[in-house]
Protein backbone atom coordinates (compact mmCIF):
# COMPACT_ATOMS: atom_id res chain seq x y z
CA UNK A 1 0.00 0.00 0.00
CA UNK A 2 1.25 3.65 -0.39
CA UNK A 3 2.47 5.67 2.30
CA UNK A 4 0.45 8.89 3.03
CA UNK A 5 0.74 12.65 4.27
CA UNK A 6 -2.58 14.12 5.62
CA UNK A 7 -2.67 18.11 5.73
CA UNK A 8 -5.52 19.78 6.70
CA UNK A 9 -5.73 22.94 8.65
CA UNK A 10 -8.51 21.41 11.19
CA UNK A 11 -6.42 19.36 14.09
CA UNK A 12 -9.06 17.58 15.03
CA UNK A 13 -9.55 15.88 11.40
CA UNK A 14 -6.27 14.64 11.49
CA UNK A 15 -6.50 11.89 13.96
CA UNK A 16 -9.57 10.90 12.83
CA UNK A 17 -8.94 10.50 9.38
CA UNK A 18 -5.35 8.90 10.36
CA UNK A 19 -7.18 5.94 12.61
CA UNK A 20 -9.93 5.36 9.59
CA UNK A 21 -7.02 5.19 6.72
CA UNK A 22 -4.76 3.04 9.11
CA UNK A 23 -7.71 0.46 9.82
CA UNK A 24 -7.94 0.00 5.79
CA UNK A 25 -4.44 -1.00 5.86
CA UNK A 26 -3.03 2.41 4.55
CA UNK A 27 0.62 3.69 5.93
CA UNK A 28 -0.04 7.35 6.97
CA UNK A 29 3.77 8.82 7.54
CA UNK A 30 2.62 11.81 9.13
CA UNK A 31 -0.02 14.66 9.70
CA UNK A 32 0.20 18.14 9.02
CA UNK A 33 -2.23 21.21 10.03
CA UNK A 34 0.25 24.15 9.45
CA UNK A 35 0.66 25.28 5.40
CA UNK A 36 4.06 26.49 5.77
CA UNK A 37 5.21 23.08 6.79
CA UNK A 38 3.92 21.18 4.18
CA UNK A 39 7.17 21.69 1.79
CA UNK A 40 9.51 20.02 4.60
CA UNK A 41 7.21 17.76 6.03
CA UNK A 42 6.85 16.16 2.01
CA UNK A 43 10.94 16.51 1.84
CA UNK A 44 11.32 14.61 5.06
CA UNK A 45 8.32 12.10 4.67
CA UNK A 46 9.10 11.29 1.04
CA UNK A 47 4.97 9.96 0.79
CA UNK A 48 3.68 8.33 -2.07
CA UNK A 49 0.31 10.82 -2.04
CA UNK A 50 -0.70 13.71 -0.26
CA UNK A 51 -4.15 14.15 0.96
CA UNK A 52 -4.80 17.76 1.53
CA UNK A 53 -7.72 20.54 1.58
CA UNK A 54 -6.15 23.31 -0.11
CA UNK A 55 -9.28 25.58 1.00
CA UNK A 56 -9.69 28.32 3.34
CA UNK A 57 -12.38 29.98 5.59
CA UNK A 58 -10.65 33.48 4.58
CA UNK A 59 -8.79 33.15 1.70
CA UNK A 60 -10.66 31.00 -0.22
CA UNK A 61 -9.18 27.93 -2.28
CA UNK A 62 -5.60 28.29 -2.61
CA UNK A 63 -4.46 27.18 -6.14
CA UNK A 64 -1.00 28.44 -5.39
CA UNK A 65 0.27 26.10 -2.98
CA UNK A 66 -1.01 23.26 -5.00
CA UNK A 67 1.40 24.39 -7.61
CA UNK A 68 4.36 24.96 -5.73
CA UNK A 69 4.16 21.40 -4.54
CA UNK A 70 3.34 20.26 -7.99
CA UNK A 71 6.70 22.57 -9.26
CA UNK A 72 9.06 21.44 -6.13
CA UNK A 73 7.67 18.11 -5.32
CA UNK A 74 6.74 16.06 -9.02
CA UNK A 75 7.03 12.77 -7.24
CA UNK A 76 4.21 12.92 -5.26
CA UNK A 77 0.52 12.53 -6.21
CA UNK A 78 -2.39 15.17 -4.64
CA UNK A 79 -5.65 14.13 -3.55
CA UNK A 80 -7.77 16.90 -2.74
CA UNK A 81 -10.01 16.32 -0.34
CA UNK A 82 -12.40 19.53 0.24
CA UNK A 83 -15.91 20.58 0.67
CA UNK A 84 -14.89 22.94 -2.32
CA UNK A 85 -16.23 20.65 -5.14
CA UNK A 86 -17.10 23.39 -7.79
CA UNK A 87 -16.97 22.04 -11.43
CA UNK A 88 -14.84 24.98 -12.20
CA UNK A 89 -12.41 23.82 -9.12
CA UNK A 90 -12.24 20.26 -10.23
CA UNK A 91 -11.75 20.66 -13.64
CA UNK A 92 -8.69 23.76 -12.66
CA UNK A 93 -6.74 21.20 -10.54
CA UNK A 94 -6.91 17.95 -11.90
CA UNK A 95 -6.69 19.71 -15.98
CA UNK A 96 -4.07 22.53 -15.19
CA UNK A 97 -2.45 21.33 -11.91
CA UNK A 98 -2.32 17.74 -12.33
CA UNK A 99 -3.86 16.59 -8.88
CA UNK A 100 -4.47 12.97 -8.97
CA UNK A 101 -7.42 12.53 -7.52
CA UNK A 102 -10.63 14.83 -6.54
CA UNK A 103 -12.93 13.50 -3.24
CA UNK A 104 -15.61 15.34 -1.19
CA UNK A 105 -15.84 15.97 2.47
CA UNK A 106 -18.76 14.98 2.72
CA UNK A 107 -18.47 11.19 3.91
CA UNK A 108 -17.80 10.70 7.41
CA UNK A 109 -16.65 7.10 6.50
CA UNK A 110 -13.94 8.24 4.15
CA UNK A 111 -15.42 5.50 1.85
CA UNK A 112 -14.43 7.65 -1.10
CA UNK A 113 -11.05 8.71 -0.20
CA UNK A 114 -10.03 5.44 0.16
CA UNK A 115 -11.20 3.96 -2.95
CA UNK A 116 -8.99 7.54 -4.30
CA UNK A 117 -6.05 6.57 -2.58
CA UNK A 118 -5.93 3.27 -3.66
CA UNK A 119 -6.84 3.86 -7.40
CA UNK A 120 -4.15 6.69 -7.42
CA UNK A 121 -1.16 4.39 -6.12
CA UNK A 122 -2.14 2.44 -9.43
CA UNK A 123 -1.64 5.12 -11.68
CA UNK A 124 -4.82 6.54 -12.37
CA UNK A 125 -6.65 9.84 -11.84
CA UNK A 126 -9.37 9.76 -9.35
CA UNK A 127 -13.07 11.85 -8.64
CA UNK A 128 -15.27 11.42 -5.88
CA UNK A 129 -18.36 9.10 -7.51
CA UNK A 130 -20.79 11.67 -6.28
CA UNK A 131 -19.15 14.70 -7.52
CA UNK A 132 -19.14 12.83 -11.13
CA UNK A 133 -22.78 13.60 -12.13
CA UNK A 134 -22.66 17.32 -10.75
CA UNK A 135 -19.44 17.56 -12.64
CA UNK A 136 -20.76 16.58 -15.57
CA UNK A 137 -24.06 18.53 -15.15
CA UNK A 138 -21.95 21.48 -14.85
CA UNK A 139 -19.59 20.95 -18.03
CA UNK A 140 -22.72 20.17 -20.12
CA UNK A 141 -24.57 23.30 -19.21
CA UNK A 142 -21.95 25.14 -20.53
CA UNK A 143 -21.46 23.23 -23.44
CA UNK A 144 -25.27 24.17 -24.23
CA UNK A 145 -24.36 27.88 -23.00
CA UNK A 146 -21.99 28.04 -26.23
CA UNK A 147 -24.12 26.18 -28.28
CA UNK A 148 -27.48 27.63 -27.76
CA UNK A 149 -28.88 31.21 -27.79
CA UNK A 150 -30.47 32.03 -24.31
CA UNK A 151 -34.11 31.92 -26.00
CA UNK A 152 -32.93 28.35 -27.61
CA UNK A 153 -31.76 27.20 -24.39
CA UNK A 154 -34.81 28.51 -22.71
CA UNK A 155 -37.33 26.88 -24.75
CA UNK A 156 -35.15 23.37 -25.25
CA UNK A 157 -35.44 23.25 -21.44
CA UNK A 158 -39.57 23.93 -21.71
CA UNK A 159 -39.77 21.57 -24.58
CA UNK A 160 -37.38 18.90 -22.55
CA UNK A 161 -40.64 19.73 -19.16
CA UNK A 162 -43.35 18.16 -21.78
CA UNK A 163 -44.45 21.57 -22.76
CA UNK A 164 -46.74 22.52 -25.16
CA UNK A 165 -45.68 25.18 -27.66
CA UNK A 166 -48.71 27.69 -26.12
CA UNK A 167 -47.05 27.26 -22.93
CA UNK A 168 -43.64 27.82 -23.92
CA UNK A 169 -44.80 30.80 -25.82
CA UNK A 170 -47.09 32.34 -23.07
CA UNK A 171 -44.38 31.80 -20.24
CA UNK A 172 -41.54 33.49 -22.55
CA UNK A 173 -43.65 36.01 -24.23
CA UNK A 174 -43.49 34.38 -28.10
CA UNK A 175 -45.33 34.13 -30.68
CA UNK A 176 -46.45 29.72 -30.76
CA UNK A 177 -44.81 30.26 -34.63
CA UNK A 178 -41.66 31.88 -33.27
CA UNK A 179 -41.91 29.14 -30.86
CA UNK A 180 -42.10 26.43 -33.39
CA UNK A 181 -38.82 28.30 -35.00
CA UNK A 182 -36.99 27.99 -32.04
CA UNK A 183 -37.61 24.22 -31.45
CA UNK A 184 -36.88 23.20 -35.37
CA UNK A 185 -33.23 25.29 -34.86
CA UNK A 186 -32.52 23.57 -31.58
CA UNK A 187 -33.67 20.59 -33.20
CA UNK A 188 -31.14 20.76 -35.94
CA UNK A 189 -28.18 22.31 -33.25
CA UNK A 190 -29.14 19.10 -31.23
CA UNK A 191 -29.46 16.37 -34.25
CA UNK A 192 -32.13 15.49 -32.45
CA UNK A 193 -35.39 14.09 -34.99
CA UNK A 194 -38.17 15.21 -32.62
CA UNK A 195 -39.06 16.55 -29.39
CA UNK A 196 -38.68 13.00 -27.34
CA UNK A 197 -34.79 12.92 -28.39
CA UNK A 198 -34.75 16.50 -27.22
CA UNK A 199 -36.21 14.79 -23.98
CA UNK A 200 -33.41 12.50 -24.03
CA UNK A 201 -30.73 15.23 -24.74
CA UNK A 202 -31.99 16.83 -21.79
CA UNK A 203 -31.52 13.98 -19.19
CA UNK A 204 -28.42 12.64 -20.48
CA UNK A 205 -27.28 16.93 -20.11
CA UNK A 206 -28.65 16.89 -16.69
CA UNK A 207 -31.94 19.61 -17.08
CA UNK A 208 -33.85 17.20 -16.88
CA UNK A 209 -34.71 14.37 -13.77
CA UNK A 210 -36.63 11.81 -14.30
CA UNK A 211 -38.64 10.53 -10.75
CA UNK A 212 -41.20 8.39 -11.72
CA UNK A 213 -42.84 10.72 -14.18
CA UNK A 214 -43.63 10.22 -17.98
CA UNK A 215 -43.67 12.50 -20.16
CA UNK A 216 -46.16 11.71 -23.57
CA UNK A 217 -44.47 13.62 -26.31
CA UNK A 218 -48.12 13.03 -27.95
CA UNK A 219 -49.64 15.69 -25.43
CA UNK A 220 -47.54 18.60 -26.15
CA UNK A 221 -48.73 19.11 -29.84
CA UNK A 222 -45.60 19.07 -32.06
CA UNK A 223 -43.92 15.82 -31.87
CA UNK A 224 -43.18 13.94 -35.01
Amino acid sequence: MPTVLLVDRLEYLLQGMSDILRDHGIEVVGVVSNYEQILMSCGQLQPDILVMDPSDSLQGFNFSILQRIRDELPQINIIVFTAADSSDIINYVIGSLDVKGFVSKNDSRLTALIDGIRYVSEGNVYMDPKLQGQYVRERNQEDLDDLLSTTQLNVFVKVSEGKSKKEIADELDLTERYVGNIIQEVRKKLKAKNDVELVHEAIKKGLLEVRNKVIKSSKTGYAE
